[in-house]
């Protein structure tokens, strides 16, 4: 088996409060994860939530047939999955998920659900081996 391949697919250094990065499944901010030669697929998502903050940061996955990243209609409506890093006060939080590589196309978008405010540094990983 091949060593697994690692790559940071959405990074902000402040998410702010209340906010979705990218606004739409079509910003830029996040990378195409293209799976069509993957074997095993995680996503790690992680965050630093600060002393004040009260929300929960949540990882909406997106997933697409065709990957269009400049395209809305091809993607999915609903979440292929969803991640959700419960907040703890001044605490760097992590959470990774095995997810099925079906779907050759995915992207995320992070939500702040936190109303006043911002969460960060927060990443987002893949991992995948090739197949």
């Amino acid at each position: 088996m091949n060593d697994p391949e690692v790559v940071e697919v959405l990074g902000e250094a402040t998410l702010p409060a209340d906010s979705t990065i990218p606004a739409s499944i079509t910003g830029s901010e996040c990378k195409v994860i293209d799976l069509t030669n993957c074997g095993d697929f995680a996503l790690t998502v992680e965050a630093t939530f600060g002393p004040d903050n009260t929300g929960d940061v949540v990882a909406h996955l997106k997933s697409s047939p065709y990957g269009g990243a400049a395209v809305e209609e091809d993607w999915d409506t609903e979440d292929y999955a969803k991640i959700t890093l419960t907040c703890v006060k001044s605490t760097r939080v992590q959470v990774t998920k095995a997810i099925d590589a079906d779907p050759k196309y995915m992207k995320v978008q992070l939500i702040n659900e936190d109303p006043s405010y911002g969460v960060g540094p927060v990443t987002v990983t893949k991992v995948t081996s090739i197949i």
